[in-house]
């Protein structure tokens, strides 16, 4: 599984420095290299697991590559395997996961290899509850079954209760009858598939790495062969040493490296690249723009349109005097007016004397008290 080219750059992955990987990447090398087998580097960093001192910080990279870098996860190796199907082959819970959140509906899932297996055969296999329910619940997000064969005509509800994973087993068969349609049968390819990556030098990885995938290899054969004789407690025991030997490899390394201090993080922080800098500033720019933009609609900013005319102005009209007509209807107004005025004024004092007389008369003529008391008692009387 060697690169011929970008040696250095797969170097800087395989020993997860992330300032190396940009800074050869920003003066030039490929990221998107493939190797002879047609894996690019996110399936090679998933294969070098056991090799890191830390998943967190595997991941990282993992995550850094797919973000900045835009690598391609739907591409297929040799052995027809995708980036899924190598980490859940793997047993990579957490870089698994991941794709499935962030590529919904886009993730061939029941994509078989040339064993016949698919990402949930594995899952199963390695008794990975976590992602097996993840894997389920997608499939059944898009109602597709997953009954789906391998090579050995075992879906993965049989091979939960050879394995005798029962909690498993019961799930799937409760699943499956949740679904609609069926899932469809994706034929193998023997043939591998087309690359337009330039291949120029060729070069060798580390010995350790040569090692760590000769040992993967072997160990995948002797379960392949399991498998084929239906001796599914070789295949669980094989399974479970496979994961106790990358742990203990794990504790060899770290008992190996003097400690560190506590305060100083282990993970480097993420440089800023010019191209995340570049989205940054359009990203604040068009916040702004969204911003003003929601002023203008919302209520509280909206004013009331009043509309302004201006008055126009005859410009050659000039200053008139009023004539000798205009002179004499005003002093004959003024004489009306001033009529008008006594008049009124003479009959609001008519007025007064007429009510001052009209209330002399009715107390002048008005009866006494007993007088009015004798007559309103002789009519209830009556």
């Amino acid at each position: 599984m060697a690169f011929k080219s970008e040696r250095h750059l797969v170097e800087a992955i395989e020993q997860c420095q992330l300032n190396k990987i940009i800074y050869f990447v920003e003066h030039g090398y490929n990221i998107h290299v493939q190797n002879t087998l047609g894996q690019n580097l996110l399936i090679h960093i998933l294969q070098q697991q056991q090799n890191y001192l830390s998943l967190k910080k595997r991941f990282q990279i993992f995550e850094f590559l797919i973000k900045n870098y835009n690598l391609n996860i739907h591409s297929f190796d040799y052995y027809h395997k995708n980036v899924f199907n190598w980490a859940a082959n793997l047993n990579c819970t957490r870089e698994a996961l991941y794709l499935l959140n962030s590529n919904p509906g886009d993730i061939d899932i029941l994509a078989r290899d040339k064993l016949g297996s698919c990402s949930l055969h594995y899952a199963v296999e390695h008794g990975n509850e976590i992602l097996v329910h993840a894997i389920v619940n997608y499939l059944v997000r898009y109602r597709l079954r997953f009954d789906i064969k391998d090579a050995l005509n075992n879906t993965p509800e049989d091979i939960a209760k050879k394995l005798g994973y029962t909690k498993i087993g019961n799930f799937l068969a409760q699943a499956c009858r949740s679904t609609v349609f069926m899932s469809r049968e994706i034929p193998l390819q023997n043939l591998r598939p087309k690359t337009t990556k330039s291949k120029q030098t060729i070069s060798s990885s580390t010995s350790s790495l040569l090692d760590s995938s000769e040992n993967f290899n072997l160990m995948e054969e002797k379960i392949n062969t399991a498998k084929r004789l239906d001796d599914w407690k070789t295949v669980a025991t094989l399974r479970t040493s496979k994961k106790n030997l990358n742990e203990k490899n794990s504790n060899n390394i770290l008992s190996s490296i003097p400690e560190i201090n506590k305060n100083t993080s282990s993970i480097s922080s993420l440089p800023k690249l010019p191209l995340i800098n570049n989205t940054k500033q359009s990203v604040g720019q068009s916040e702004q723009m969204l911003r003003l933009i929601e002023q203008q609609l919302s209520p509280s900013h909206r004013k009331p349109f009043i509309p302004n005319y201006r008055r126009s102005i005859n410009m050659n009209t000039g200053f008139q005097r009023p004539g000798y007509g205009a002179r004499k209807m005003s002093h004959a107004s003024s004489y009306r007016r001033s009529s008008v005025l006594s008049l009124r004024k003479r009959d609001s004092e008519l007025s007064q004397i007429s009510v001052a007389t009209i209330h002399e008369i009715q107390n002048r003529f008005s009866l006494p008290a007993i007088y009015k008391s004798h007559r309103q008692s002789i009519i209830t009387t009556n």
